[in-house]
């Protein structure tokens, strides 16, 4: 089937759809619901809730795709559109739009070779690099490119020269005038995936990570015992402190707090000047403890510790004053259950919802895995590069108003003792840099600050 075959039977060319679905998902009033049904459309068996969101948004759209080869096509450009919002400009050409968004020439290789099988997985990660670096682009070819590959192989052709021309011709314009950056950032360089740091520190005589008998951690490696500092130890301090400027909160996105209480932080939020009814109140806070955690959580040690960023705490504090509202034992349980049977999907699609920390480190939630979150970053337990030096100190506390001229003791209120280690201590981080940047959704402008750090 040919593009002009194509035109005919949609009434209208592949260009001014493309143009019509990215402007109803970039709108919005677009229904967020529909719209994160479609980011996570899976094209090769779409569940039927997806569907409907697929098909509704093809009508209204007026693409009629009726084989299901045409829908699952039509279904990956959808999803590859709701995946970057919607961020399409019919004067932005699919090559240099690519080039300015560090897609590499063997990338570029890969997606221009695509069979339509192939070129279907490779459309998602395409939209979530565009979405990324902050580019827009005019994606009528891409989804050219796809609804022609075995239908007209001429015409495919012609569209995977155009891509590939405009890309050379953008690499050439920019590259003259491009000023030296960092070799992690240069697009025809082989693409890092992953930054590795390594690190060497000196901590001399302290108590940094206890076990539960109050030692100092240690581990056996290399025929030796050695002294430890957890990766949770180091990513709980990396996460709290504000005294560094350089701190994970200094950086400008919003961060989060793991918690068993955060159905009562949500309600004494939402219930500031505790005007509610109390059964009111409890009605909703049922609702929230079961949703959130489990069917028994009104115990608090039968919870797990579940992380929400602040922009999740926030939207829940919204739903809960709107089902407080409702004045009524009745309606606020209702209104609450609706919230979580409706709306909870919403939480998903929230910019850096889960905050900083699940961006960095990523999310596991028993209870509901689609708000588990891969982490980017992955830290190693410190090690000290030699055998555990350690010293157990011996210490009192003084009772200051003591006196031995007038017959008292020596004065000691207590004696205890603390084991100290000192060392150098070798660290790891690793950096899945492309993960980061998807997770953190943020564009390329704002990741400066942290382009300037890995080109130390």
């Amino acid at each position: 089937m040919s593009a002009e075959h194509v035109q005919a039977e949609q009434g209208a060319s592949i260009g001014s759809l493309v143009d019509r679905l990215a402007r109803r998902l970039a709108d919005r009033t677009f229904p967020t619901g529909e719209h994160a049904a479609l980011r996570r459309l899976r094209t090769d068996g779409p569940d039927l809730r997806h569907t409907v969101a697929l098909y509704r948004l093809m009508e209204l759209a007026g693409i009629r795709a009726f084989d299901p080869d045409g829908v699952r096509r039509w279904a990956a450009i959808i999803n590859a559109l709701a995946l970057c919002r919607g961020a399409h400009h019919p004067d932005r050409r699919a090559g240099a739009a690519l080039y300015a968004a560090n897609f590499s020439e063997a990338r570029l290789a890969a997606l221009l070779a695509a069979d339509r099988d192939t070129l279907i997985d490779l459309l998602p990660r395409v939209a979530r690099r565009l979405d990324a670096a902050g580019e827009t682009m005019d994606w009528g070819p891409l989804a050219t490119l796809l609804l022609m590959i075995g239908r007209d192989d001429a015409r495919a052709d012609e569209i995977r020269s155009r891509i590939a021309r405009d890309y050379v011709r953008a690499e050439s314009r920019l590259s003259s005038r491009k000023p030296a950056t960092c070799r992690l950032m240069e697009p025809n360089m082989p693409e890092a995936r992953f930054l590795q740091i390594h690190t060497l520190t000196t901590y001399p005589a302290a108590l940094l990570n206890r076990d539960d008998a109050g030692l100092a951690k240690r581990l056996p490696f290399g025929g030796t015992t050695r002294a430890r500092i957890s990766s949770q130890c180091q990513k709980r301090r990396w996460r709290m402190t504000t005294e560094d400027p350089w701190a994970l909160r200094r950086v400008g996105v919003p961060m989060g707090s793991r918690t068993k209480e955060i159905v009562d932080v949500v309600l004494s939020r939402a219930d500031v000047d505790g005007s509610f009814p109390e059964p009111v109140v409890s009605a909703v806070k049922r609702v929230f403890l079961r949703r959130l955690y489990a069917e028994n959580a009104e115990d608090p040690k039968k919870r797990q510790a579940l992380f929400f960023g602040q922009p999740e705490i926030d939207f829940l504090v919204e739903r809960a004053m709107e089902a407080l509202a409702t004045g009524t034992v009745e309606g606020a349980g209702e209104a609450a259950e609706r919230f979580f049977r409706e709306e909870r999907e919403n939480m998903r699609t929230l910019k850096n919802g889960a905050g900083l920390e699940t961006a960095l480190f990523g999310r596991m939630v028993t209870s509901d895995p689609a708000s588990n979150a891969d982490a980017a970053i992955h830290v190693a337990h410190a090690l000290t590069v030699h055998e555990i030096e350690r010293e157990l100190d011996f210490m009192t506390a003084v009772d200051d108003l003591k006196s031995t001229e007038a017959g008292d003791d020596a004065g000691a209120a207590g004696v205890f003792d603390m084991e100290l280690a000192s060392g150098l201590y070798y660290g790891y981080v690793v950096v899945d840099v492309p993960l980061l940047i998807a997770n953190l959704r943020t564009t390329a402008r704002s990741l400066g600050r942290w382009s300037s750090i890995w080109c130390i």
